[in-house]
């Protein structure tokens, strides 16, 4: 009978152990538009699939003859599937569309930070930026009222 009660502790506790194994934890990911422009919205896809948008709408920073530029904006996403994916971006502008996208390999709990902007000495780009960085640019949107901060959003998608 105990060697029952041992063989049974010992399966109990493996298939305990194989269990936490395949359960994932989420990971976070800012995304920061990170220049003033005309477009009151970015449209993100991931593997090509629509999955959330960045909206500055709130923050009209200048109103000039019929048009509209508005503010910087941040949003969290949390990803529930830790994966790689293809994050897109699309700035519809007067001159065209800017398209920037970059490869996002996420692991289990970790935490991103993502950066599109545009320069004079840059075009449109997307990319991820260092630990550093990232919370050093976290810290100044939270604060900084010349950023719309767009509701946390849950992507459960793969």
């Amino acid at each position: 009978m105990k060697t029952f009660i041992k063989k049974a502790a010992l399966i109990f506790v493996l298939m305990f152990i194989a269990a936490a194994q395949n359960a994932k934890a989420e990971s976070t990911v800012y995304f920061f538009v990170d220049f003033k422009f005309w477009n009151s919205e970015y449209q993100f896809t991931l593997n090509g699939k629509k999955a959330f948008s960045l909206v500055p709408e709130g923050k009209v920073i200048n109103k000039t003859a019929g048009t509209t530029m508005y503010n910087k904006v941040m949003r969290k996403v949390v990803f529930k599937n830790s994966d790689s994916y293809v994050v897109a971006v699309d700035c519809p502008s007067a001159r065209g569309t800017y398209h920037a996208e970059m490869n996002l390999n996420l692991e289990d709990g970790e935490t991103y930070y993502v950066i599109v902007n545009a320069s004079l000495k840059r075009n449109f780009y997307i990319e991820n930026l260092d630990e550093k960085d990232g919370a050093k640019l976290l810290k100044k949107a939270l604060k900084d009222d010349k950023y719309t901060k767009n509701e946390d959003f849950v992507y459960n998608g793969k």
